[in-house]
């Protein structure tokens, strides 16, 4: 379980560096949302690794959610492009 919450930990740091460049580095007039989301993100995971300590299944669940919702979004999407005949739209 710890080697998981480790890969779920990982994963959301590269969401988070991400949203960090989007958030910091890059001008657009969606900045707000990304420093929010950037902010919530780190939040979360700061509450996790708090969490880890004392009870480490709810840990996990707050680690994992955003990962896993990461990783299906990505792999339905490399699915659909590999699966879609014709040109894009």
């Amino acid at each position: 379980m710890k080697i998981l919450f480790a890969l779920f930990l990982c994963i959301d740091v590269i969401i988070l560096l991400i949203l960090g460049y989007e958030a910091f580095m890059v001008s657009s007039n969606k900045k707000h949302i990304y420093r929010r989301r950037f902010t919530g993100l780190l939040g979360l995971m700061a509450a996790a690794l708090v969490l880890s300590f004392y009870r480490f299944n709810l840990a996990l669940w707050l680690v994992g959610v955003p990962a896993v919702g990461v990783l299906l979004f990505t792999s339905i999407l490399l699915i659909s492009m590999l699966t879609h005949k014709g040109p894009w739209h």
